[in-house]
């Protein structure tokens, strides 16, 4: 849905999506929507502010690169990810219901950075949910990483693990906050990259004992490059 820019004023250029949020492609300004995750009040005062240069102006390495896993520019935007220049990195945000970033994740494309990834915020205190928006959902997809989850969010509402696990507790309070909008009949789905299936398959069992119905799911590629993501999702579900 187009609609008049809040900033620029342009007619007709900013596009609202389904969750609330919109991009004006004349300006290149975002206006987030709101972005409810589930967190643990913070334990002390920390900052989580993205670099200051963060944009939506995605270099071609990184179009490239999300290209082969089949993510839009669109799904970028609507998902609250961003790029900075000056750290060559693809971050991926989450907001409190007030718009504050509580957890940010980079990946890094540098050829000098130390690791692929970073982190700022605390990953076990928040359960940063995609897809899900209002009502009862049929199936909670469990992945670990942020594009995964964007890509298996346009089947329903999933979750990155931010790693190749999730705590004991993590799995406890996911559980409880699934008791509020997943369906009696519903299912949590942990999908590994397949070297990690034996942490899905853990992770799985944990959640059984809890109560929910979950299942592990195998494949050979990761979920973000699986060509068949509904079709394995819909197999098990």
């Amino acid at each position: 849905m187009h609609k008049p820019c809040l900033k620029c004023s342009s007619s007709d250029a900013r596009y609202v999506y389904e969750d609330g949020s919109s991009y004006c492609f004349s300006c290149r300004t975002s206006f987030r929507g709101t972005v409810s995750p589930y967190t643990l009040p913070a334990k002390e005062k920390t900052s989580t502010a993205l670099p200051d240069d963060c944009s939506h102006d995605f270099p071609e390495h990184i179009l490239k690169w999300v290209g082969q896993y089949d993510i839009s520019v669109a799904e970028l935007i609507k998902n609250n990810v961003y790029y900075s220049a000056k750290r060559n990195q693809l971050i991926y945000s989450w907001q409190d219901d007030k718009g504050n970033t509580i957890l940010w994740q980079a990946r890094n494309f540098s050829p000098e950075a130390k690791s692929k990834c970073y982190t700022c915020g605390v990953p076990e205190d928040v359960l940063p949910l995609y897809g899900h928006q209002a009502g009862l959902i049929d199936r909670l997809v469990v992945v670990e990483d942020p594009v995964s989850a964007i890509k298996a969010a346009r089947f329903g509402a999933s979750m990155p693990c931010l790693g190749s696990d999730l705590s004991p507790n993590k799995l406890k309070r996911l559980q409880s906050v699934l008791g509020a909008f997943l369906r009696p009949s519903g299912k949590v789905v942990f999908w590994m990259d397949g070297n990690m299936f034996h942490k899905a398959q853990k992770m799985a069992q944990r959640m059984q004992l809890l109560g929910m119905d979950a299942v592990a799911v195998y494949t050979e590629e990761d979920p973000k490059a699986c060509v068949e993501m509904k079709k394995v999702l819909d197999s098990v579900s």
